[in-house]
């Protein structure tokens, strides 16, 4: 049993060893230029190209695939093998993005349209400023709105409610309606 052993600690402490760098850089495949942030995948491990294009890979082993994926370029999948472990250079191609035929057709009825609008926003755009009857609230003291349990039903402890925002805009000096959209 301990011979059984001894071979398994030697496989793992190889497999161990066998675990490499791998540092290169990516660049576009037709200017040169250096790639940010490209997507480096090595089976369930995933990293990114820095500012300069560069990456470094760790615990790779020979035989491993890398996919090097970015968006608007081809994806790229390389197998390590003993050459270039120390300088890789993966260049990638830009990938075409075909799009189909939009057609916008004017289906609907603009005059129809702007007469509901019309209607929606009257208020808003035919503004008159409050009058002093607007700027109180009235109390509806049959609604089934809870009450504080210290206030009895039609208590006279808030005689009348006022609307802080009417008050404002009555005593307001800007008069005209975009002010008070």
């Amino acid at each position: 049993m301990s011979g059984l052993q001894l071979l398994l600690l030697l496989l793992f402490i190889t497999n161990i060893s066998s675990a490499q760098d791998l540092k290169g850089t990516i660049k576009d495949k037709h200017s040169g230029d250096f790639l940010i942030g490209v997507s480096i995948k090595v089976a369930s491990r995933s990293i990114y190209s820095d500012g300069y294009g560069k990456f470094i890979v760790s615990g790779i082993k020979l035989g491993d695939t890398i996919t090097f994926s970015s968006i608007g370029y081809r994806a790229v999948n390389y197998i390590v093998d003993n050459s270039n472990l120390d300088h890789l250079v993966i260049y990638m191609e830009q990938a075409t993005i075909l799009l189909d035929e939009v057609k916008i057709n004017p289906l609907r009825n603009y005059r129809a349209d702007s007469l509901k609008f019309r209607e929606e926003f009257a208020k808003t755009f035919n503004y008159s400023k409050p009058k002093f009857k607007d700027i109180f609230i009235t109390k509806n003291y049959s609604s089934n709105v809870p009450r504080h349990p210290n206030q009895a039903n039609n208590s006279t402890a808030s005689l009348i409610s006022v609307d802080v925002l009417s008050v404002i805009s009555l005593l307001g000096k800007k008069r005209n309606p975009q002010s008070k959209l």
